[in-house]
């Protein structure tokens, strides 16, 4: 018994038990309901398009490139049932605004020095 009155001769030093957990230590009654440990998280073991990761990059930088990659990407993945999607349509997204906003500025420039 320790100072506290709580049986440690069962305590490794440095800390843990010899054997295991003490009978009932930690253990709580449920009535039969699952915890969270007796549920396991589905890995999606589908490969990532290589494509899909390009584009996102490319697009920052060269979207016009950036825009032929995704529509590449987005291909690929429904013929092979990879995963990327969601990087491939970003990918696309990001090309799409910044030929808007090339667009809007060329046509804002040109109404300005037209006048």
């Amino acid at each position: 018994m320790s100072e506290s009155g709580y049986d440690v001769s069962g305590l490794r030093h440095g800390g843990g038990w010899r054997h295991g957990r003490p009978e009932g230590l930690g253990q709580i009654d449920l009535g039969g309901a699952k915890t969270t440990s007796d549920y396991q998280i589905p890995m999606d073991t589908r490969p990532r398009n290589g494509l899909a990761t390009a584009s996102l990059i490319v697009a920052i930088f060269l979207w016009p490139l950036g825009l032929i990659l995704a529509v590449l990407a987005l291909r690929q993945i429904k013929e092979r049932g990879e995963r990327g999607t969601g990087m491939a349509v970003m990918a696309l997204i990001l090309s799409l605004l910044s030929i808007t906003l090339l667009v809007t500025m060329v046509v804002g420039y040109v109404h300005v020095a037209g006048k």
